[in-house]
């Protein structure tokens, strides 16, 4: 019993646990009411109160075991209002019946779509109509119970009250809306990481399976720059994770702060202080494309430490653009003061890095091309 008291308070659905609270609460009220008029030699409204708490008991076991919200509540409605009817005809707090009756209309609004609660709460005003009809030819003698004045604040509560719900309802059904669309969004997104995830590890473990080849026919450089050159490949996309949390943008990446953070990183591990220059205007890429990228750059940059600036860091000197014109976009890596590049060499070449660069850029239906003008010149040319 605990348990499913337990299970219906820790739902997702906030309907349940509002009627779950309401008839515990109901049980409550009752049997207090119940003890209250048998103290006081009450002893009709003994039963009815003693009667009706043992009725929500029923019910709310009904509702434990088989969590029909919208039918439980029904049931309770109509307890709520056969109770108040016989408070009603037996002289019972005529003031205050006259309105109680109507906070049930917030119930219809709150466990029902807006249509059948309309529905409901004429049905509740028709009943109370006839049941306040019936009372005062009953007793028409009864100084506070006037039908002009019942009449008035049923009216006067039902209006207040139903324009209330429907506020109620409507608001509450649009923002349920605007989670739940959050929410598939949200679940959408975390999968396509997740495929993203599974994607860059399958790509880590083509680069050792390239690696181990190149081993095999014994082009193969130390153990340790092989691990060194394979921790940056690593680094770099996991790079562009961080990226994606630190600004709370899961779908893309700005390009200039990703290539400041890779480029700084490279040079601190191969502890030089290569210059390089950013011009991006705050390009936003997608996550596949940027991890493209990310492996390009890396290859490119680690290059140009290792090969084109490794006698003179002073004048070393990186530009690395990226603009867009409609649906394409121009990437340049030009590594200045490097002029002894043979480009044939680069373009036939069978190196590890090589190999992920032009792999990268066909994943990206890219195109490249190398050029020498004051050095190096690398450009890649894809469409969004």
């Amino acid at each position: 019993m605990i348990e499913k008291i337990r299970y219906l308070f820790h739902s997702k659905d906030h309907r349940k646990i509002m009627l779950a609270g309401i008839l515990i609460s109901a049980i409550m009220i009752y049997l207090v009411l119940a003890l209250s008029a048998f103290y006081l030699g009450f002893d009709f409204v003994f039963w009815v109160k003693l009667s009706v708490a043992s009725t929500i008991i029923l019910l709310f076991g009904f509702y434990l075991k088989y969590h029909n919200t919208s039918l439980t509540a029904i049931i309770l409605f109509i307890i709520l209002e056969i109770d108040t009817s016989l408070g009603l005809l037996n002289k019972q707090f005529f003031d205050f019946i006259s309105i109680y009756p109507f906070f049930v209309i917030f119930g219809f609004f709150f466990f029902f779509k807006l249509k059948t609660a309309l529905w409901m709460t004429l049905a509740h005003f028709v009943y109370w109509i006839i049941t306040t009809t019936i009372r005062q030819n009953y007793i028409m003698e009864h100084p506070n119970f006037q039908m002009v004045i019942v009449d008035i604040n049923m009216f006067a509560t039902s209006v207040v009250v139903v324009l209330l719900g429907i506020f109620y309802n409507l608001s509450t059904k649009l923002t349920y809306e605007k989670l739940k669309k959050s929410n598939e969004k949200n679940e959408t997104l975390l999968k396509e990481i997740h495929h993203r995830i599974k994607n860059n590890l399958n790509i880590i473990a083509s680069i050792f399976g390239l690696q181990i080849l190149n081993i095999q026919k014994g082009v193969s450089k130390s153990a340790e720059e092989v691990l060194k050159d394979n921790k940056m490949r690593i680094e770099a996309i996991a790079m562009i994770h961080e990226s994606l949390y630190q600004n709370y943008n899961i779908e893309e990446v700005l390009f200039d702060e990703y290539v400041e953070n890779l480029t700084t990183l490279i040079n601190k591990t191969y502890n030089k202080n290569i210059l390089v220059n950013i011009d991006s205007n705050n390009i936003n890429l997608s996550l596949e494309i940027m991890f493209h990228f990310g492996i390009i750059l890396n290859e490119l940059f680690t290059n140009s430490i290792k090969y084109a600036f490794k006698s003179d860091e002073k004048r070393g000197k990186v530009l690395i653009a990226l603009s867009k014109e409609g649906e394409y976009f121009h990437f340049v890596y030009h590594e200045s003061y490097n002029e002894n590049i043979d480009i044939k060499k680069m373009l036939s070449s069978k190196t590890l890095g090589m190999k992920l660069i032009e792999l990268s850029i066909k994943q990206m239906n890219g195109t490249f091309d190398i050029t020498c003008n004051d050095g190096l010149i690398f450009t890649i040319n894809f469409k969004s």
